[in-house]
Parts: C-alpha cells; sequence; structure tokens
C-alpha cells in the first residue's frame, strides 16, 4: 500500500479478459464511473498491449471500499451476458483472477497453508494460487459471485495488515499505467493478437478513462 496526503491507500490488481473489460467500462464510460461513484475508488485499466487478450484493472483506495469496487465491477460483468465469468452455463461458477506480490501471495496463504485453507472454509470459493513466476502471482477465485467476493473481502483484510513493502506499491501503480503486466503474461502464455479496444462514440480505451479529478 502506498501512502497519500497521511491516508494508506491500497492498489488491488485484477486481470480481465478483454470483453470484460469493455463492459466494465461500458458506454461511455458510465459503467467505470458508476464503480467509481459506488466505492470511492480510482480504477484504472491498462493500455492494450500487443498479444494480449487480458487487461490489468489496478483500484485504488482505502482497504475499507476496494472490497466495494470490486462487488460492483462484478455485478456489472453479470449484467451483460456475453462478458459473463460463467464459462458453464450448467454450473453458476466464476472466475476473478487477482494479481499479488510474492510478499502478499505468502501472507494469504500462511503458515503451512493454514490461511487460505481458512479462506477457502469460510467465503467458499475455491482459492487457487498459480506457482511462483517473477516478482508476481495470480490466485483464481472460482465459486459463486457472493463466495469470490467473500474471499476478495478476506485477502484484502489480509493484506491492509500487511507492514508497507518498501515502496513496491508504487512500482506496480507504475507497471499497472504502463500495461507492462499484462505485456508480460502475453509474451509467455501465447495470448491471441488483439488490436485496441474501440470505445462507444469514438476513441480508444487509455490506461485511466475517464480520470477522477
Amino acid at each position: 500500500m502506498d501512502v497519500e496526503g497521511g491516508a494508506a491507500k491500497m492498489h488491488f490488481r485484477l486481470l480481465l479478459p478483454n470483453k470484460q473489460t469493455g463492459t466494465v467500462i461500458g458506454k461511455g464510460g458510465a459503467n467505470i464511473k458508476s464503480i467509481r461513484e459506488a466505492s470511492g475508488c480510482q480504477v484504472q485499466i491498462s493500455e492494450n498491449v500487443q498479444g494480449a487478450t487480458d487487461r490489468l484493472i489496478t483500484i485504488i483506495g482505502d482497504s475499507s471500499v476496494v472490497n466495494t469496487a470490486v462487488a460492483r465491477l462484478l455485478a456489472i460483468i453479470d449484467e451483460d451476458p456475453q462478458a459473463s465469468m460463467i464459462v458453464d452455463t450448467s454450473t453458476p461458477e466464476r472466475t476473478l483472477r487477482c494479481v499479488l506480490s510474492n510478499n502478499e501471495a505468502g501472507r494469504i496463504i500462511g503458515k503451512g497453508g493454514a490461511r487460505i485453507k481458512q479462506m477457502r472454509t469460510e467465503s467458499g470459493a475455491q482459492v487457487r494460487m498459480d506457482p511462483v513466476n517473477g516478482a508476481d502471482r495470480t490466485v483464481a477465485l472460482v465459486g459463486t459471485r457472493d463466495a469470490i467476493v467473500e474471499a476478495h473481502r478476506q485477502i484484502v483484510l489480509t493484506i491492509a495488515d500487511m507492514p508497507p513493502d518498501s515502496g513496491q506499491g508504487a512500482k506496480r501503480q507504475q507497471l499497472s499505467s504502463s500495461g507492462a503486466y499484462a505485456g508480460a503474461h502475453a509474451a509467455h502464455a501465447g495470448y491471441s493478437h488483439q488490436l485496441p479496444m474501440p470505445l462507444s462514440g469514438g476513441g480508444h480505451l487509455h490506461p485511466n478513462p475517464n480520470p477522477d479529478p
């Protein structure tokens, strides 16, 4: 977390497929504006990197409201059938991918895996941690929307209790704005080429559409 104006600000990162990112933005930026208004958080979207099918979403705000922004984001995606997070229509399970630093991931796992096991039990969601790959790890939250929101809430609370990580939050924010993280995934994951996504009313998606004043 970064400290801005004396208040701690969490930078929480998500990876969303391009089609879901377009829905999160909404026509004329209406949806992303509603997320900001409902939560009081900034919501930034990385540039569309050549070869990537995912975009990095960075939610910036007090730890107490970051979960509100994610809950609203998931509700918006659910309202659009074409962007639904439900891959198998026979089950209500969805998947949300979060990007954590290795330190954050270690805290989520806990000693002997105790914390992540408790999180799975209490939320009802599956919490699947990817293997170590560089400075970051991806954790997939799988389950109903309510279960994912609860698992995410517990992740946020766990990270909020951690000591400052020596400025890594600011570094991650720079990567978020440049789209470097999404590009790094594209380089080794074999994503298909995607052109920049046009926005309703003309123009293209930028790292922070409709920026807060």
